[in-house]
């Protein structure tokens, strides 16, 4: 099982992407994968930034988070202005 934002490789392709979304469908958990290197890739959808549908069995973990980013982080927002 993955996370949102761990960094993986699909292991049939070798690209190592980011797990950009997470769902479960008729009980299976399913990922949309969005490669980590800018470009089209045959086979995959999504544009300059490819992106793969896969399951568990299609993953390997590279890394479990992203350094840079926070699981759960809270973005922050500004203070909304009360006008009298």
């Amino acid at each position: 099982m993955f996370d949102l934002f761990n960094v993986v490789k699909i292991k049939h392709n070798g690209i190592v992407g980011t797990i950009v979304d997470k769902t479960v469908i008729n009980g299976k958990t399913m990922y949309i994968v969005e490669n980590n290197k800018r470009g089209t890739v045959k086979g995959a959808y999504g544009g300059e930034w490819a992106e793969f549908d896969c399951t568990d069995e299609d993953l390997e973990l590279v890394n479990a988070a992203v350094p840079s980013m926070q699981k759960y982080s809270t973005p922050n927002i500004a203070p909304q202005a009360v006008y009298a």
